[in-house]
């Protein structure tokens, strides 16, 4: 299974710029899930303003700010693909603050 990741390579100043961002692809380790872990496939990301604040340096929102190297948060739908938990078995959709990576 392949990860596919956008990462924060800089914070924007201004306006934002495709060189603030990389690509990344890297494999999904295959191992047992832990209890209450689950494995999801994301579907759709939300663009929301608010990501433009997460990108900023630490200290301007109320979310922690994204460290540099590591992938965009945003909202995200996602299906459950295996799990460790009762409550999410696979098939099952639900939203959630994702990383801008996915399967």
């Amino acid at each position: 299974m392949i990860n596919r990741q956008w990462l924060l390579a800089s914070r924007p100043e201004g306006s934002i710029e495709d060189t603030n961002f990389s690509y990344k692809e890297c494999e999904v380790p295959n191992r047992e899930l832990k209890p209450n872990e689950i494995l999801v496939k994301n579907l759709l990301f939300l663009c929301a303003p608010t990501m433009r604040n997460w990108m900023s340096p630490p200290g301007n929102s109320l979310y922690p700010s994204i460290p540099l190297g590591s992938p965009i948060m945003a909202p995200a739908i996602a299906v459950v693909i295996e799990s460790g938990s009762a409550e999410y078995a696979p098939g099952r959709q639900s939203i959630y603050q994702s990383g801008m990576a996915g399967l």
